[in-house]
């Protein structure tokens, strides 16, 4: 039989079993549906965060206080986070590899601006290097400056979820919010860059440091100092740097009793990276028993279909057999007996 031949064969065999054939494609679509849709989802969002972390700053470094609850760590007690650590952090001749420092405070608070009010769930206290640090771009206005900072201007930039649910569709630069009792003067509006975790980076408000310790967190303990490296490259130097000196600034001779925590965003995509890595694994493994199952259905029919036109079973030739003679005996046993009764030189005459 020549392909052609086969071909009209099969496509015979489709027409004649039309709901045999529908179901046995439906159960191979759905199959190939869901690897392809489960192993789709796995990536996107394998992308997404990793986008997100990537818009933190890919040269960044943050700085916190504490030890993880690391099982290796020594230390016995936990200093907190000031700007003298920063300003240490800042001299180039003791980290060449460190490009920007940014002490860091942050609070959270309610904004008003004509009677409209918001829940900003970050209120940040920080310096100028903060916005290159974080890739925080400004798409509206500008940037506070230094002179604001030493100044204590009450000036801010805001997050674009934070423009929109105050200003609507009016342009917020050089308009005047109220956060307590303290007026802010937005002098920009931050990009968007989306959710990065369980907050929105689009939601804060941005002020020089002096300005939001005088207003809300006090001159005490910073929540974090963001730190720019000079390259991608200079990350691992740079942290070394910063180890070294958040040491001596802490009084800590090994690295083992360190009460301070640096992590970074390549740090956060490896992380992510081998945790997506499971995540579609396991994705994919769902995927495969739903094929799985539709090629199972898939031989059933075809086994099925193949049995019932080849394969001879033994039992059924028996009983065959055995119901024929049944029969010859059943239906012949009247005839036969009734010629049987019949005397000899009768039936001869009569035939």
């Amino acid at each position: 039989m020549n392909p052609f031949q086969t071909l009209l064969f099969a496509l015979g065999g489709l027409a004649a079993n039309k709901i045999r054939s529908l179901l046995t494609m439906l159960g191979v679509l759905i199959g190939v549906a869901a690897v392809i849709l489960l192993l789709a989802v796995g990536n996107g969002s394998s992308a997404a965060v990793k986008a997100s972390i990537t818009s933190l700053g890919a040269n960044s470094l943050t700085i916190t206080s504490g030890t993880g609850n690391s099982s290796t760590s020594t230390a016995t007690s936990t200093k907190p986070l000031t700007v003298s650590d920063a300003t240490a952090l800042a001299d180039t001749t003791k980290a060449p590899d460190i490009k920007s420092v940014a002490p860091e405070v942050s609070t959270s608070g309610t904004a008003i601006y004509q009677g409209v009010s918001h829940s900003v769930s970050s209120i940040i206290g920080t310096y100028t290097g903060y916005f290159e640090a974080t890739n925080s771009k400004v798409d509206k206005g500008d940037y506070f400056s230094n002179d604001d900072i030493l100044n204590d201007r009450k000036v801010a930039v805001i997050g674009s979820t934070t423009a929109t649910d105050l200003f609507g569709t009016v342009d917020p630069v050089g308009k005047t919010i109220t956060i307590g009792s303290t007026p802010f003067k937005v002098v920009g509006v931050l990009a968007t860059k989306g959710s990065t975790g369980l907050t929105s980076s689009d939601d804060v408000v941005v002020a020089p440091l002096t300005t939001v310790q005088n207003a809300f967190t006090g001159f005490g303990s910073l929540t974090q100092i963001v730190v720019e490296a000079t390259s991608s490259s200079a990350i691992t130097a740079a942290t070394s740097e910063i180890s070294t000196i958040m040491m001596n600034q802490h009084g800590i001779t090994s690295a083992t009793a360190a009460d301070f925590q640096i992590s970074s965003a390549t740090s956060l995509l490896s992380t992510q990276a081998s945790t997506n890595k499971t995540f579609t694994v396991l994705l994919g493994a769902v995927a495969a028993i739903s094929l799985l199952v539709g090629g199972i259905g898939i031989t059933n029919i075809m086994l099925v279909t193949v049995t019932e036109r080849t394969v001879i079973m033994p039992a059924s030739v028996w009983g065959s057999f055995g119901i024929a003679v049944a029969i010859g005996l059943f239906f012949g046993s009247y005839p036969a007996n009734r010629a049987a009764s019949l005397r000899p030189i009768e039936a001869l005459r009569h035939e």
